[in-house]
């Protein structure tokens, strides 16, 4: 606990599945702080918290690892931001994870999920927060039961496709459209009946 990772490679590690994740944060691996790590082509995860609260996860590169990009497995209160995952099995997973809050990360061409909530028959992960993401990836979202905020109340604020609202999160599979011009969904909310802010993407005009 109460460490600082900052601005390391922990790539290509094929042992067992535990230890051939990039980085692997144990029982009870609270406080610490992960910062500008690339951590790409590990045989299973890429971070792995296990029964760890409270971490800072920001501005970390999670490329091409076999399975999930992030794993949260029985972990509360940590916070994710600002990071790009990539071309993972699945981008970000929680299971049986509480209290949590992702925005701005980046993840695309994860070939399974983007995110993945899911419990068990004794816990589900609820209460987590969700908003202001890119999400282009073979599939965007799966979720079991367990209430979670996929969105905030609009708010004054530069949102992830460059628009001058904050809300939801950017679904590169949302089909509906922005019918008061303030760059957030109007039309087929709540996506997924979950994001009722959904950021669009800007169009332009091009003059010729």
């Amino acid at each position: 606990s109460n460490n600082n990772l900052t601005d390391n490679n922990a790539s290509n590690n094929n042992k067992r599945i535990t230890v051939s994740s990039g980085i692997y944060m144990g029982t009870s691996s609270d406080d610490n702080t992960l910062t500008r790590n690339t951590v790409m082509n590990n045989k299973a995860r890429g971070i792995y918290l296990e029964d760890s609260n409270s971490n800072n996860l920001t501005r970390n590169t999670v490329v091409s690892n076999n399975e999930e990009g992030i794993w949260l497995l029985h972990s509360d209160e940590n916070s994710l931001a600002r990071n790009t995952i990539t071309d993972n099995g699945k981008g970000i997973y929680l299971y049986c994870s509480n209290n949590n809050t992702l925005t701005g990360n980046m993840l695309l061409k994860n070939t399974n999920y983007g995110v993945y909530l899911i419990g068990s028959i004794y816990s589900q992960s609820e209460n987590n927060l969700i908003y202001n993401n890119y999400f282009n990836n073979t599939e965007n979202i799966a979720f079991a039961p367990g209430d979670n905020m996929w969105n905030i109340t609009k708010t004054n604020g530069t949102n992830i496709c460059g628009g001058a609202y904050l809300g939801g999160n950017y679904w590169s599979d949302y089909e509906g459209n922005d019918t008061d011009g303030d760059g957030l969904g109007d039309t087929l909310i709540p996506y997924k009946g979950r994001d009722w802010h959904p950021p669009v993407e800007p169009h332009i005009s091009l003059n010729i």
